[in-house]
């Protein structure tokens, strides 16, 4: 059965996004990918989300910024879990992988 609700968060720097300007502020618009393997390599799941980034005409888009992603229900074992941030406007991609013992 289910033992944790793992919460997972993506940080980046505002500064490595591409914006798209308009009367109102930028914007950006993020993909965000979680794939979960057990401990013989399995890919038990893909999930995939998006993250919708506004920024107002007066505020920064530069420093670190994070993007909620929705709770993991994993029960015990041991699992590699991926995490992949896809820019929309570039087609740039970043990558994290952690290791998680139940």
């Amino acid at each position: 059965g289910i033992v944790a609700l793992i919460p997972l968060k993506a940080a980046m720097s505002m500064e490595s996004l591409q914006y798209i300007t308009d009367g109102s502020g930028s914007r950006t618009r993020l993909h965000v990918y979680v794939s979960i393997f057990d401990s013989e390599g399995r890919n038990l799941t893909v999930a995939k989300s998006f993250a919708d980034i506004a920024v107002h005409a007066n505020e920064s888009t530069s420093g670190p910024m994070t993007v909620t992603i929705p709770p993991l229900a994993l029960a015990r074992g041991t699992y590699k879990i991926v995490v992949a941030v896809r820019d929309e406007l570039t087609d740039h991609i970043g990558v994290a992988t952690k290791r998680l013992q139940l």
